[in-house]
């Protein structure tokens, strides 16, 4: 008696194909949104555009008489803040063979990546403006970046160093009473393992009003910041034997500012080969970032501990 088996019918029996087709792993983009200041009347657009910013008048704390005057003062000159704006892009070529042949849509596949490409790279544009400032608290007792080592973890204690900084520079704070505080992974399991009155403070046990106006990836709030989690945070080797540096940032308003030409901008390119069998979409930006105010913008570096 025969039966009928795989094995006799094989050309029967094929691999089966999900169709949709899943993307890679990916990092939220997040911190372009704090870029908060854009140019308000440009001359012309230019490659490198400059910014004016005003000093405030010292206090006139002597009372007046009332038979003299007061003596006039000049305002001091304006400092100037300077960005260059760059054009950046990226675009994809298919050809009318493979989006014809293959067993799901190349298309689908290509307009979200392209989406994607953009912001992912204008995100990593800005997380390299933003360590450009010049106010830096170290972990442990580290006076510089190259003695970091992996225990020289972030510490409640250096976020009320940063919020001092930032409020004895009169900056002011992002969402309601908060500034923004942006760290790595690492650095937030080092942050949560503190124990003790006065630490972390669950999303989830803050206030409903003040939650639905925090950044998306907010874990916490601590010491007068929203906590925002983000392996977007800057990762160098530079600390003592080549020890992995992890850079948060802590910003208040008006820190960054971004100078675009224009916008991000969605590009189909035109099939300009003869049989038009070549089809490509893109994405072009042209534009820049630079800090503000440099005094709203506090890096913490540190190590971080193995996991």
């Amino acid at each position: 008696m025969a039966t009928t088996q795989i094995s006799g019918v094989g050309n029967l029996v094929v691999n089966a194909y999900d169709t949709y087709v899943r993307a890679a792993l990916r990092s939220l983009p997040v911190m372009r949104s704090v870029a908060d200041l854009r140019p308000v009347s440009l001359t012309n657009p230019g490659t490198t555009l400059k910014f004016a910013l005003y000093a405030n008048l010292s206090a006139a704390t002597t009372a007046l008489t009332e038979t003299s005057d007061v003596t006039p003062v000049a305002l001091a000159n304006p400092s100037q803040i300077s960005v260059t704006v760059t054009e950046y892009g990226n675009a994809v070529e298919q050809t009318e063979k493979v989006n014809m042949a293959s067993f799901s849509s190349i298309d689908t596949m290509i307009a979200d990546a392209i989406a994607y490409n953009a912001a992912d790279t204008l995100d990593q544009l800005v997380a390299s403006a933003l360590i450009g400032g010049t106010v830096v608290k170290y972990g442990g007792s580290r006076t510089t970046t190259a003695t970091l080592t992996a225990t020289d973890v972030l510490s409640t204690a250096m976020l009320r160093k940063a919020q001092t900084a930032l409020l004895e520079a009169n900056s002011q704070p992002r969402v309601g009473d908060l500034y923004t505080l942006f760290i790595h992974p690492r650095q937030a399991y080092d942050l949560r393992a503190e124990t003790g009155s006065g630490g972390f403070v669950d999303i989830h046990k803050y206030t409903t009003e003040n939650v639905g106006n925090l950044l998306t990836g907010t874990i916490g709030v601590l010491e007068g910041f929203q906590v925002v989690q983000t392996s977007r945070v800057p990762v160098t080797t530079e600390g003592a034997s080549s020890a992995s540096v992890y850079k948060a940032i802590a910003v208040g308003k008006e820190a960054l500012l971004e100078a675009n030409v224009y916008d991000v901008q969605t590009v189909i390119a035109p099939q300009i080969d003869y049989l038009r069998r070549k089809t490509a979409l893109g994405w072009k930006y042209f534009g820049g970032w630079g800090i503000f105010r440099d005094a709203s913008v506090v890096r913490l570096e540190t190590g971080g501990s193995a996991l």
